[in-house]
């Protein structure tokens, strides 16, 4: 009946994994686990460190995996040439921070400095918005939208979420040269 199939059933897995011991499962997938670690064939083409991948196809070291041999010594190295997730954050948030060090700079949370489409740096007031008004606002409540000077969404203009510009003018010759902007 059904209980004796349960149990020959049970006695065939518990055989199964009497069957497979660690070292036959390690030898059956290690060479796959140690090509997803190591890149073991290198070669040097134009002074650059080019590795294998899976599939035979010439990757840069870049993208190899975390460990390599070198061509020259036939040694094992950690591959540092490796960008990580985090390591790709931090390269594209210093990018954007200088983007945005090019054009804006924060006086405080509700004043800030802009170099706008026009050329000219610009003091801009900046009032905050709660999210329900933030969800209603057009790009026309915006001075700086208004006067046609920057057709950056609002987020990347002031480099927060949720924030308008309320009242803007121009700096004068001298507060350029103190805020120490490029005019």
């Amino acid at each position: 009946g059904a209980t004796g199939r349960a149990a020959l059933e049970r006695c065939a897995v518990g055989h199964a994994c009497v069957a497979l011991r660690g070292a036959d499962v390690a030898e059956a997938h290690g060479p796959h686990l140690w090509n997803t670690v190591v890149a073991a064939r290198a070669t040097i083409i134009d002074g650059r460190i080019m590795v294998e991948n899976w599939c035979g196809k010439l990757i840069p070291l870049s993208q190899a995996p975390q460990f390599y041999v070198d061509p020259r010594t036939g040694r094992l190295h950690r591959n540092t040439a490796i960008e990580t997730l985090r390591m790709r954050q931090k390269r594209i948030a210093a990018a954007r921070t200088s983007e945005l060090s090019q054009r804006m700079r924060a006086l405080s949370p509700t004043r800030q400095l802009h170099r706008l489409a026009d050329g000219n740096w610009w003091e801009i007031t900046l009032a905050e918005l709660d999210w329900r008004a933030s969800l209603e606002l057009r790009q026309g409540d915006d001075v700086v939208h208004r006067a046609g000077l920057s057709d950056l969404p609002l987020e990347a203009l002031y480099g927060r979420p949720r924030v308008v510009g309320t009242a803007k003018r121009p700096l004068s010759a001298t507060e350029i040269r103190r805020y120490g902007l490029r005019g």
